[in-house]
């Protein structure tokens, strides 16, 4: 009786064993890379198709762009689970300021995107002004603050100048508060700032950082009728400036 009595007491003392199988670590690793690669989407990178030639040759048509989302504020919605609460808006700062010379990646206005561009269209320019700069235009020169802007040696700017505006008078702007201006390497092809004005700060998305892939128009991800030999192998891991 009493050795009967100690085996199930001992027994009843015994707890299940948890094995991980593969399928479960396996959908474990991948739920956390989903969730880590939509964080890293939402709030740290992207990735935009350039279609136009208005970035010429900094950037070309066909070159496909990682976004840098970390230079403009970014908006996180908490909700607590199963609490009755209303859900709280957290305001993620900017690790550093937009700055004269980033390459920015924005929604287009309002009404150039109903006439030209489709909803989730991209547009990508060098922002040329902050919040306060005073913009001179003459002739093909233009400075910001007193100071001449010089493009990079890639751009269609610095190698063939054509005039910023038809106007042969100067040109005298202010950028007013939370806005940019924003302009085109490649000013001649290149509708920016100079037609729609400066771009609020609300609009972009971020900042241009490297190329990723590139291929030539007209055989979208190099899968055209010649294959592989559409893509610009020495275009990849460019870094925009």
């Amino acid at each position: 009786m009493g050795s009967a009595d100690e085996g199930r007491a001992g027994g009843s003392g015994r707890q299940p064993v948890r094995r991980w199988t593969w399928y479960s670590a396996a959908l474990l690793g991948f739920c956390l890379a989903a969730a880590v690669g939509l964080v890293l989407r939402t709030f740290v990178v992207s990735a935009v198709r350039v279609p136009s030639r208005s970035m010429e040759d900094t950037i070309l048509p066909g070159d496909y762009i990682l976004v840098n989302r970390l230079v403009v504020p970014r908006r996180l919605l908490l909700q607590i689970p199963f609490v009755a609460s209303p859900p709280r808006v957290v305001e993620i700062p900017p690790i550093r300021p937009i700055r004269l010379g980033d390459v920015l990646v924005i929604h287009p206005p309002v009404g150039l995107a109903q006439q030209i561009f489709p909803a989730n269209a991209f547009l990508l320019k060098r922002c040329v002004g902050t919040p306060g700069d005073t913009l001179m235009f003459r002739g093909s020169t233009l400075t910001v603050n007193g100071r001449m802007v010089l493009f990079p040696p890639t751009a269609v700017q610095s190698k063939t100048p054509a005039a910023f505006t038809e106007s042969h008078d100067p040109v005298i702007l202010v950028v007013p508060p939370e806005t940019y201006f924003l302009m085109g390497d490649n000013p001649a092809n290149s509708e920016d700032s100079r037609v729609w004005g400066p771009v609020s700060y609300r609009s972009i998305i971020g900042s241009a950082a490297m190329v990723y892939w590139s291929v030539t128009p007209g055989s979208p991800r190099g899968r055209s009728g010649s294959g592989s030999s559409s893509v610009r192998w020495d275009r990849l891991g460019v870094l925009i400036r």
